[in-house]
């Protein structure tokens, strides 16, 4: 079939559908775009013997390779030079272990962490392909790869989700979420790699199938990168299959499609495969033209982004399940570039004219939303400065708010300023040197977790240590800041040193930017 037919008719199937599909990610994708191993690949990098040594100890079984493997390593990972640096950066983290297998995953998880996002090596098609599915419009993902791709290419914005307990103990609106159903590298006690960390995924498959069962009843789901002959993917389809029954199968029909990789073959057929007498029908692709694929999920009718939809939920969630008065609802739609372009809208408070009590909607995290994206459009710095600033001053958190930006919009900069001009609270804001701003930095800013971030961040700060800001990127300083805007979004289960921190960077960043300059 030849490209743009398969496309068209696979853009027919998919806008059937009243709802935005799912990916369902595997590790061809990190294979493709990262240059990640297979499994067998993963494994090797860590084994002491040749990989057929464990293969043939175990009847080729990957899990019990995994755990053969990671019993082996243990003694290496403590015992060897190579290691030094990990042996460190555990003990300055406060890591424990308390499993045989944790040094292993610890040693897979910075693996995967040290992945190249910025794609240096791709050639242009895979370059291509990765623009054209930053533009997909999609519900969520779920993915049983370990790395940060998919967090790269929607710039962090879905709500994720590490493992089973994260899905089990924090409410899920089932849109604009990332599920990564056997672990993260950015959690490594989550990722599922040993025989024994695939029985205790088996033993919790209950919750993850019911789960799992409202995403393919709900949603079309697109499988991309997975081998059709998976055994993680079978088990998950059997699973599907045996709890919604024979007599409700057909209603998967037009919902499943099968991608896989195929340089001399491009078609798109309808397939079957059976579990227990119980046929399941899907759409089976093969091409390597994923741009096709992306291009079509681009050009599927989406008014709203599915992370904004999310937000909207979360926040009629949080209204009608409280008895206790709110002060404020404020909903920000900053990524829709024409307002005529929104077919529904839920409006609380004032949000394109900033009138007086528009204005009193705004908090902290609006300015440091505003700081790093530019978002609050049409309002007066007058006013900020005026009614905004001292409002959220006088709640206390008085050097941890970004002000530089305003202030310079109403004429006040570094040679003209003056302390009789502004309120006291802006005044000692002011008075804070760079330098100062550092002191105030408590953790080791873990929570960049890109390492590529976290060098520059490094860089930044030592670049302020000794008073060489006129090297600093600022451009750059702010493009990272916004990557992790979502350390400020969120529970009370973050840890609020990581929080403060963020804060400080980004007032840091404000200061540089506006009063530096």
């Amino acid at each position: 079939m030849q490209g743009q037919k398969m496309k068209e008719s696979l853009l027919k199937k998919l806008k059937q559908n009243n709802t935005l599909p799912f990916l369902f990610i595997g590790s061809g994708i990190s294979r493709r775009y990262l240059g990640l191993p297979k499994w067998d690949g993963l494994l090797e990098k860590f084994a002491s013997n040749d990989l057929s040594y464990y293969r043939t100890q175990v009847d080729g079984n990957y899990q019990k390779m995994g755990s053969t493997i990671a019993e082996e390593f243990h003694e290496s990972w403590y015992k060897d030079e190579k290691y030094n640096n990990s042996r460190s950066e555990v003990i300055a983290d406060g890591i424990k272990f308390n499993r045989k297998s944790h040094p292993f995953k610890y040693e897979v998880s910075k693996f995967f962490k040290d992945a190249d996002l910025e794609f240096k090596s791709l050639p242009p098609k895979y370059l291509d392909e990765i623009k054209a599915l930053k533009k997909a419009k999609i519900s969520g993902v779920i993915t049983t790869n370990y790395d940060l791709f998919i967090e790269e290419i929607f710039d962090n914005k879905f709500k994720k989700y590490i493992g089973q307990e994260d899905m089990l103990f924090n409410k899920s609106y089932e849109i604009g979420e990332l599920y990564k159903i056997h672990g993260c590298c950015t959690d490594f006690n989550s990722i599922v790699i040993t025989e024994k960390d695939y029985q205790e995924f088996e033993e919790k498959n209950k919750f993850l199938t019911s789960k799992l069962l409202s995403f393919f009843i709900e949603y079309p789901i697109i499988f991309l990168g997975y081998s059709f002959n998976d055994d993680n993917i079978k088990g998950i389809l059997k699973n599907i299959v045996l709890s919604i029954g024979e007599k409700n199968i057909n209603k998967l029909k037009d919902r499943l499609f099968f991608v896989e990789r195929s340089q001399s073959n491009e078609s798109m057929t309808e397939k079957i495969i059976s579990f227990d007498d119980i046929n399941l029908p899907f759409t089976y692709i093969q091409t390597d033209n994923y741009q096709l694929i992306y291009e079509c999920l681009g050009e599927l009718t989406q008014s709203i982004p599915a992370h904004v939809i999310r937000q909207l939920k979360n926040n009629i969630y949080n209204i009608v399940q409280t008895t206790e008065p709110t002060s404020n609802v404020l909903v920000r739609y900053e990524d829709i570039d024409n307002l005529e372009n929104l077919q529904v809208v839920i409006g609380i408070g004032v949000i394109d004219e900033f009138s007086t009590k528009g204005y009193s909607c705004l908090e902290a995290y609006d300015l440091f939303e505003n700081l790093l994206k530019q978002n609050l459009t049409n309002r007066s710095a007058e006013k900020m400065v005026a009614n905004v600033l001292p409002k959220i001053l006088s709640k206390g958190q008085t050097k941890y708010i970004p002000i530089f930006q305003y202030i310079k919009e109403i004429g006040i900069n570094k040679s003209n300023y003056s302390s009789k001009s502004l309120i006291p609270k802006l005044t000692n804001i002011i008075e804070f040197k760079n330098e100062d701003f550092l002191t105030n930095l408590r953790t080791n800013l873990e929570f960049f977790t890109d390492a590529t971030d976290r060098t520059t961040i490094d860089e930044i700060v030592f670049l302020v240590k000794t008073n060489n800001i006129v090297s600093i990127d600022v451009e750059k300083y702010r493009c990272i800041l916004e990557k992790y805007l979502n350390i400020l979004v969120g529970d009370s289960s973050k840890n609020p040193l990581q929080v403060n921190d963020f804060k400080v960077l980004c007032c840091l960043y404000d200061r540089l930017k506006y009063w530096e300059d």
